[in-house]
C-alpha cells in the first residue's frame, strides 16, 4: 500500500503570497501544475499531498516553510507534524 504524506498549509498565508504576487486562484493552479481544487483546498486550510504543498510553494516563489499552518500544543504554536497516511 502506498504512503502518501500529507500537510496543511495556512490558507491566510497561502492567499497573502497569492496576491503579493497578483495572481488568480486558476493563475496559481496553472503555474503549479496541479488541479484548482488542490488550489483551494490550499486555500481552505485542508490537507493536501506534500508534493502539491512544495508545488504550490513553488508557484508562488516561496519557501515551503513559510506557509505550514501552525497548531496549538501544550499552549505553544509549532509547525504542523506531517502525517503519514495509507491510500487504498
Amino acid at each position: 500500500m502506498p504512503k502518501v504524506d500529507l500537510l496543511t498549509l495556512d490558507g491566510a498565508k497561502v492567499n497573502q503570497a497569492r496576491r503579493a504576487q497578483f495572481l488568480t486562484l486558476p493563475e496559481l493552479s496553472e503555474r503549479a501544475r496541479c488541479s484548482p481544487k488542490i488550489v483551494w483546498k490550499a486555500h481552505a486550510g485542508r490537507p493536501i499531498s506534500l508534493a502539491r504543498a512544495k508545488a504550490v510553494a513553488a508557484a508562488l516563489k516561496v519557501p515551503i516553510e513559510s506557509l505550514v499552518a501552525k497548531v496549538a500544543a501544550d499552549g505553544c504554536e509549532k509547525p504542523q507534524a506531517v502525517a503519514t497516511v495509507g491510500v487504498a
